[in-house]
């Protein structure tokens, strides 16, 4: 009974493995309104809005572009951990990333985030993933650079 168990979530890992969407990203975004202030360690604590647009490319090489809006927050902690949610409005439907994040070292202007991926509406309405990028900034503009995919 074990080894036909073990054989049967084999399996449904190997469908749900075959299923997933593939995607890479590249998103450029303009800071919006900004609220900073200091914490109580006098590191600034900041709050920001963005938009800009989102160009995805899948697995087989198709491509769609969206706008996105998001809303970006940082912990205010020396070590600048970062938080925030994301909107992507495409043609065929739109999607959110719920994220975390972390600045580099070198400071505010680079790092790295990860989060959860949500479809809301047409053909990603059900859908859930992951995603991971690098982001820069020059300007006021972020550049952000990543992949993700969709599990269902």
């Amino acid at each position: 009974m074990r080894t036909f168990a073990f054989a049967l979530g084999l399996s449904a890992l190997l469908v749900t493995g075959a299923e997933a969407e593939s995607f890479t990203f590249v998103s450029k975004v303009t800071r919006g309104e900004e609220l900073q202030f200091p914490d109580s360690a006098a590191t600034p604590a900041l709050a920001m809005t963005q938009k800009g647009t989102m160009t995805s490319t899948l697995a087989d090489g198709s491509k769609t572009t969206g706008d996105v809006r998001s809303m970006v927050w940082t912990t205010g902690s020396a070590d600048m951990q970062l938080g925030g949610l994301v909107e992507i409005k495409e043609p065929d439907g739109t999607w959110a990333i719920s994220f975390n994040g972390r600045n580099a070292a070198s400071g505010p202007q680079s790092g790295d985030g990860w989060g959860r991926l949500s479809g809301i509406s047409g053909k990603y309405k059900g859908k859930t993933g992951a995603g991971s990028w690098s982001f820069s900034e020059t300007g006021g503009v972020s550049t952000i650079d990543g992949s993700g995919h969709w599990d269902q």
